[in-house]
């Protein structure tokens, strides 16, 4: 399994080099999950993930629980793809959707795929806005790790929440492994 979005300060890359420092543990806890990439790696069988964004949290728990809607969905709108004004329209849509429906999750995806550098960001009001990616073509997605991730999280013991990464720390005992994203060296002085 591969992470689902392109997230900022993703690990998929250097896995390799985290996993030796990476414990055996009881409980995998995450707060700050992001793309999942390590998740994704270490697919522990009981783990809670948490992220401070309730929109990537949002799709998570409907990757768990709809996923069937999550890929009718990603299919409507590819169907109906046609560029740059396209994808205004999607993304107005996301960000006047205030609900937590597999059409948003997918919506999120979608618009993950499609905008500038595929990355999320969101303006002060919360709204996604990142602009146009110029992607003249139709974008394929990986629908057998999408449904991967379904079953992986609904096969094994994985909570979902977006709480604090206090809060959520403050709830593993000793056993149990917290996985923080490791700080980011500087690549230079700005």
């Amino acid at each position: 399994m591969k992470p689902f979005v392109k997230w900022a300060g993703g690990k998929r890359a250097l896995y390799e080099k985290i996993k030796p420092y990476i414990p055996s543990y009881d409980t995998y806890y995450e707060p700050f999950l992001g793309g999942g990439a390590i998740l994704f790696e270490e697919q522990p069988k009981k783990a809670v993930i948490s992220d401070i964004n309730k929109k990537l949290i949002l799709c998570y728990n409907q990757i768990k629980c709809n996923i069937n809607d999550i890929l009718n969905e990603l299919n409507t709108l590819n169907l109906n793809y046609c560029g740059k004004d396209y994808y205004y329209t999607i993304r107005d849509r996301f960000n006047d959707i205030d609900d937590s429906s597999p059409q948003k999750a997918a919506m999120l995806i979608w618009l993950n795929k499609y905008c500038y550098n595929g990355l999320y960001r969101e303006n002060k009001n919360g709204h996604f806005n990142s602009p146009f990616g110029n992607k003249k073509e139709i974008i394929n997605f990986d629908t057998n790790n999408i449904i991967d991730i379904s079953n992986y999280l609904n096969k094994n013991d994985i909570t979902i929440v977006s709480v604090d990464f206090e809060v959520l720390c403050s709830i593993a005992e000793k056993g149990d492994f917290v996985y923080m994203d490791p700080p980011y060296a500087p690549i230079s002085k700005t």
